[in-house]
């Protein structure tokens, strides 16, 4: 930051530093978990007759500190949805994997770009990266 204000006919020198992959520098990824792949699909329960307009979306989340929880650990999913509502999730642990799915079931009004991010918290702290997707409910 300069320390005076810039006007107009000022030179001025600025230095800075890009990062850019999958791991840069200071990114915490020894002790955050990673989204490991994302599905999505019709909302509601699989083999029922379809009720509702929603969308379900399966996030897994993998690596990092979750990689040592037990299945019953302390961790609870942090979403939030914009230009939609979440109907219902579920969290668990893959059995005989260090994998977190996220199940969430959302509602989206017709023609709008639903916003959604989720990652995983527990124990005081984030365990994972944030997952952002948007869906354009038609």
């Amino acid at each position: 930051m300069p320390e005076d204000p810039a006007r107009a006919g000022d030179a001025l020198e600025f230095s800075y530093r890009l990062h850019w992959g999958m791991t840069p520098p200071g990114d915490r990824g020894e002790e955050l978990g990673q989204v490991l792949r994302t599905r999505t699909g019709e909302g509601g329960v699989s083999g029922v007759e379809k009720e509702t307009d929603e969308r379900k979306f399966v996030v897994d989340f993998s690596g990092g500190l979750l990689r040592n929880l037990s299945p019953d650990a302390e961790v609870v999913p942090e979403i939030t949805v914009q230009q939609g509502s979440v109907t219902q999730t579920s969290l668990s642990r893959i059995s005989g994997t260090d994998i977190w799915r996220l199940v969430i079931d959302v509602e989206g009004e017709t023609r709008s770009a639903v916003e959604l991010r989720a990652s995983l918290k527990g124990y005081g702290r984030t365990l994972t990266e944030t997952w952002l997707y948007q869906w354009i409910k038609q």
